[in-house]
């Protein structure tokens, strides 16, 4: 029995572990993950998770998480392979009629790997074609409307937040300096292609649909 989570009881926390097992329960749409090792910490957005503060480390635990939730997980699920999750700490019980403590996942709120593939696509588009009107587009259609989502997701997590690598502080910094730098782009491009030379070079030049194609 996990009794050092029974204090925390519907109290929302951060951990980690490995994959041991797991079924799926067509009954209740959800699977239950047996998490080896998981070490188990009180969920704070502005500390990472490192230094939180620690409530426990199990031999193992059971990890609900809803079909629906499937898809926010990074983890393969492969015997063995590293699991992060956050979530409220549950009781239930179990077949022999004892009670004892697990974890519900609730929606995961990772910004990490979204904010990495934004970053990485911003930098390849800049290189590539950095004053056409399809990296225009893009920064206007694409990138401004992902950041401004992930500020949105970052603003709706609360300790949910998963602080694996980052803060809640160092997200938000790092988002505002991403938004002010595609909005300034955005503002150069504007003047530079309104250029009565640059538009005619434009001409015969391939289209945000052929471009996006070719990537």
């Amino acid at each position: 029995m996990r009794t050092a989570l029974q204090p925390h009881l519907n109290q929302l926390v951060l951990g980690k572990g490995w994959i041991d097992s797991w079924e799926d329960f067509k009954s209740t749409q959800t699977r239950r993950v047996c998490v080896k090792q998981p070490t188990i910490k009180v969920a704070d957005r502005n500390t990472l998770f490192g230094n939180q503060q620690a409530i426990s480390t199990e031999h193992h635990i059971n990890l609900f998480i809803p079909h629906q939730l499937l898809e926010q997980y990074e983890a393969h699920f492969i015997t063995h392979a590293p699991i992060s999750f956050s979530g409220e700490v549950v009781a239930y019980q179990r077949l022999n009629g004892s009670v004892d403590y697990g974890i519900t996942a609730n929606q995961q709120h990772r910004l990490t790997l979204d904010l990495e593939r934004l970053s990485l696509a911003l930098v390849d588009i800049s290189r590539a074609s950095p004053y056409t009107p399809s990296t225009l587009a893009f920064y206007e259609h694409t990138a401004l409307p992902q950041v401004r989502s992930l500020q949105e997701r970052l603003e709706g997590a609360g300790n949910a937040l998963h602080t694996f690598e980052k803060t809640y502080m160092e997200y938000k910094e790092q988002l505002i300096v991403l938004r002010e730098a595609i909005e300034t782009a955005i503002t150069r491009i504007k003047c530079y292609t309104t250029r009565r030379e640059h538009r005619r070079q434009q001409k015969g030049k391939q289209t945000l649909l052929q471009t996006l194609k070719s990537m």
